[in-house]
């Protein structure tokens, strides 16, 4: 069995610190990197992979590895999302297949650099070499914001609970309304 790798604090996989490094120098001067950025919520503490922030504009960045494949896990992180964004800790959550993010990594700063560039030295972009197989590539970063009704119901939810941990909530939630607070093609 081959060794696992060494992970340096404070990252909790190889996934976040090959995706810190790759990041950290593609970014303007004065915004804040922030790995494993927790918040104090109305439902505990959850932790954020990455939290960006540069002035009022602050992003979360989710990078998603194989257990979030399953539906139990993406409805955990919806919930746990809306509390995030419902507390305004994030305007954004920025959500990456960790597989995709090995496969994909140049085709993703490419498309940060789209979706984010408040945040990004435009200049360092160059600097990041495509091949001809990586140029077609399509890649999808799921963005999650409060422009999804669902969240903001959510939310009332669990503060009507007075919050508390998240998954009994959750399955209280489906035993009284016989959903999870949102449709399936929601889920992806």
């Amino acid at each position: 069995m081959p060794a696992k790798k060494k992970i340096s604090p404070p990252f909790e996989s190889p996934l976040e610190e090959t995706f810190n490094n790759r990041l950290i120098p593609l970014l303007k001067k004065n915004v804040n990197l922030i790995p494993q950025y927790e918040v104090e919520t109305i439902c505990n503490n959850f932790r954020l992979d990455f939290f960006i922030g540069h002035k009022k504009q602050k992003i979360g960045i989710e990078l998603d590895g194989p257990t979030t494949h399953d539906q139990k896990a993406q409805i955990y992180d919806y919930w746990r999302d809306s509390v995030i964004l419902s507390e305004k800790h994030v305007d954004k959550i920025y959500r990456i297949s960790g597989q995709g993010l090995i496969d994909n990594l140049n085709v993703i700063m490419i498309k940060l650099f789209k979706i984010i560039p408040q945040f990004l030295d435009l200049d360092k972009q160059k600097n990041i070499v495509l091949s001809d197989a990586d140029i077609d590539k399509e890649f999808e970063i799921i963005v999650e914001s409060m422009d999804d009704v669902g969240r903001g119901k959510i939310y009332k939810y669990i503060q009507n609970q007075n919050g508390g941990r998240l998954n009994p909530l959750i399955y209280k939630y489906k035993k009284q309304y016989g959903h999870f607070g949102y449709s399936a093609e929601e889920l992806k």
